[in-house]
């Protein structure tokens, strides 16, 4: 698996994760080759998750406009080699700088749009909101938690979905690209309550039309920590 050096560096933290269940047949347009659908449960997955990025460097540089944003992104879970990775189908960013430098460096499926956020913590309580608007079509995740976070164990939902250490894209040439992400493994809080309001055809395509009015299989909130993402191989 690559290594090579350490191309950025940031403190991911509050990472809201709405997950849903997909036929495995919707995947494959979107599967890099050598790849195929890491299931729980015998179902494949994708997510909408939001987090923030806090004290970002690239090659050891903290770049103006670029420490701290909050990022938005649809993503689903594959198998390369046996191993378990995340691929992306679209990521949501409020700056331009950051989406033409993901898009020219690792292809990755970045669109820039202002992103807000909320966060009120005390100490029982952790309520978080990520939101877009684009043309007033909603675009909107929110959790109530208690703030006592706790470690899953690994063989829990909540290991499968928060926890891989390897990402996986496409060239724009059709091949396959690896980077590995490290982070030491995330506790997660107690959701109380969540909602999501999105116009999932507008965002996301009209592929996605089936998940209108479906309801989230399951809703994490992982605390995150620093993380490290390596420069890609091609393979």
């Amino acid at each position: 698996m690559p290594e090579k050096k350490i191309f950025l560096t940031a403190h991911w933290n509050y990472l809201l994760l709405f997950n849903y269940a997909v036929p495995k047949p919707f995947l494959t347009p979107f599967l890099p080759k050598g790849c195929e659908p890491a299931l729980w449960n015998n179902q494949a997955f994708i997510s909408i998750v939001g987090f923030q990025f806090n004290n970002s460097q690239v090659f050891k540089i903290k770049w103006p406009f670029f420490t701290h944003f909050i990022e938005i992104n649809l993503r689903f879970y594959v198998l390369y080699k046996g191993k378990r990775a995340v691929c992306f189908i679209r990521e949501y960013v409020p700056s331009y700088l950051i989406a033409g430098m993901a898009r020219i460096l690792y292809n990755e499926p970045y669109k820039t749009e202002k992103i807000t956020s909320f966060l009120k913590k005390t100490n029982e309580i952790l309520q978080l909101q990520y939101s877009l608007s684009v043309k007033n079509h909603p675009f909107t995740i929110s959790a109530a938690a208690n703030n006592i976070p706790y470690m899953p164990k690994k063989n829990s939902a909540e290991f499968f979905f928060k926890e891989h250490d390897l990402g996986v894209g496409k060239t724009r040439k059709g091949k396959t690209l690896l980077y590995n992400v490290h982070h030491p493994e995330w506790k997660v809080f107690p959701i109380k309550s969540h909602s999501i309001e999105i116009d999932w055809v507008f965002y996301f395509g009209s592929a996605l039309a089936f998940l209108e009015n479906q309801k989230p299989h399951s809703v994490f909130l992982a605390e995150g920590s620093p993380v490290e993402v390596y420069h890609h191989t091609v393979v």
